[in-house]
């Protein structure tokens, strides 16, 4: 077997536009564990040590990898391109936003979320910027409210399961909810965004305080499965075929050398200018062999030509 050789894809699926500020727009979405982030994507979690005295937080239904411990709740996120994103056909939701500015489409929101005060225990792993864990933490989110430009009738094809933060509806895989008890004394949760007159109510009905859905302390995050496992379908879709590892795609004949140029499979030439290989051809330098696909990585590993898998099963 191959080296395991884990590189980031330069998109997943083919769905692409700009961000309004045009910046990489980078988003979290919820994986069912935290081993099942998409190839090249950064885990990080994000834990908040919730009211110490009488804790009620709690998870109910699918929350993928976010989890209630004694006093407090972890999230866990995948690290993604967020502009493979677009406005659900028929429902709202919202993701985690993992860079200066949502994708097109989408509108900035952020909750603070009042942690315990005495001993706190807040913490992080990885790069959860703009998100901060002070206390309090502060989490910023990316609404995509139903039917507003560009639509998607289904969420994109991670290849891995995944979820996002949204009501339940019949279009989801399975749904649940996260309740964190927020800190009980001088409580100072809130909900905060420019777009607060136009989506507030809609916002809200996904992530929100009791009573008031905007200002009060303790915070509901419904959660739902949008997208389910299809890595064991075929691992190399965008070329070669999997060895366990990464995607063959070939090797040259004997006594010539594989390399990348221009985004394209050569290898050198023999006798001057023979390219013995079938389906290749002398360019006048080199012997061509295929274009690469230009959503795959590509790499030389012992003298064969690789891209890199899309998941791993």
């Amino acid at each position: 077997m191959f080296p395991r050789i884990a590189l980031l894809l330069a998109a997943l699926v083919a769905v692409t536009f700009a961000a309004e500020s045009g910046a990489q727009p980078y988003v979290g979405i919820i994986p069912e564990s935290s081993t099942r982030c998409p190839v090249g994507s950064q885990h990080i979690y994000i834990s908040m040590d919730d009211e110490d005295n009488n804790n009620t937080s709690s998870v109910s239904g699918w929350t993928g990898n976010i989890s209630h411990y004694s006093t407090g709740t972890t999230f866990g996120f995948c690290k993604v391109d967020g502009t493979n994103f677009r406005s659900h056909a028929s429902r709202d939701y919202v993701v985690l936003r993992l860079s200066t500015s949502c994708p097109s489409g989408s509108v900035d929101f952020f909750r603070v979320f009042d942690n315990e005060h005495n001993g706190n225990n807040n913490w992080s792993n990885g790069d959860i910027s703009p998100n901060t864990t002070g206390p309090p933490t502060k989490l910023n989110f990316c609404f995509f409210p139903a039917g507003v430009g560009q639509t998607m009738s289904a969420f994109p094809n991670f290849y891995v399961p995944y979820g996002v933060f949204t009501a339940p509806a019949p279009n989801w895989f399975a749904s649940g909810y996260v309740f964190t008890d927020d800190e009980d004394n001088n409580n100072k949760d809130y909900t905060y965004s420019t777009s607060l007159n136009t989506y507030s109510s809609r916002f809200a009905g996904i992530i929100y305080g009791t009573p008031n859905p905007l200002t009060t302390k303790n915070t509901y995050l419904l959660t739902a499965k949008v997208a389910n496992d299809t890595c064991n379908v075929n691992p190399c879709p965008l070329m070669g075929s999997y060895d366990g590892a990464n995607c063959w795609f070939g090797q040259p004949p004997t006594g010539t050398s594989a390399f990348i140029y221009a985004n394209n499979f050569y290898y050198t030439p023999i006798s001057g200018n023979q390219c013995p290989r079938p389906g290749s051809w002398y360019d006048g330098a080199n012997c061509f062999v295929t274009a690469i696909h230009p959503q795959a990585t590509s790499f030389i590993w012992s003298n064969m030509w690789y891209v890199a898998p899309v998941c791993r099963p």
